[in-house]
């Protein structure tokens, strides 16, 4: 109970005696990066066109992001938002659970905006965007893909840079084992 109250005063909530009994045999810690280790608030590094003008991406991107409270699709429309694109016409809007965004323009285009998995079930070829995806990921980025009519237009890098003390904290940690 000592453990538990010594805890709280810094911020940490345990939810039993139990579970801190039980911490103490840890080996390994995962953490959820978001918030934990991060600043929270992720924003677009990189933006990689193929064959659309930016503006029009970026227009339509503001537009499918729009009223979502989703980091990455904040992150999307601040980024539209500082390269002065504003919402472009969309219908038929459909949020897909853990994939991103379906709509389509006025003039009756497909729009997709979301992770690969996404793009890749709805039969768009990647292939263009593979090496730049790769080298993203080695960065740590989350991907980001728009596809317009079954074609890759856009990809976005993002990322959630680390919080100031997060280098120190983890130090700490590795030094109590």
């Amino acid at each position: 109970m000592i453990g538990v109250g010594k805890a709280a005063e810094h911020g940490v909530l345990v939810r039993s005696g139990e579970a801190l009994q039980t911490a103490s045999k840890l080996t390994t810690l995962v953490v959820d990066k978001t918030g934990t280790l991060t600043q929270g608030k992720p924003s677009v590094t990189d933006a990689q066109l193929f064959g659309m003008e930016q503006s029009t991406a970026l227009a339509l991107v503001n537009a499918l992001e729009r009223g979502s409270e989703h980091p990455l699709a904040a992150a999307l429309m601040t980024y539209a938002e500082e390269h002065n694109a504003h919402p472009a016409e969309i219908h038929d809007f459909d949020s897909v659970t853990g994939g991103g965004v379906k709509a389509k323009t006025t003039d009756g285009k497909t729009l997709l905006l979301g992770n690969a998995r996404l793009l890749e079930e709805a039969g768009v070829d990647l292939t263009a965007g593979e090496a730049q995806a790769q080298a993203l990921e080695a960065q740590a980025r989350t991907l980001v893909y728009l596809a317009v009519e079954g074609k890759l237009a856009a990809l976005f890098g993002i990322s959630d840079p680390l919080r100031h003390d997060t280098v120190a904290a983890i130090k700490r940690l590795q030094k109590m084992v």
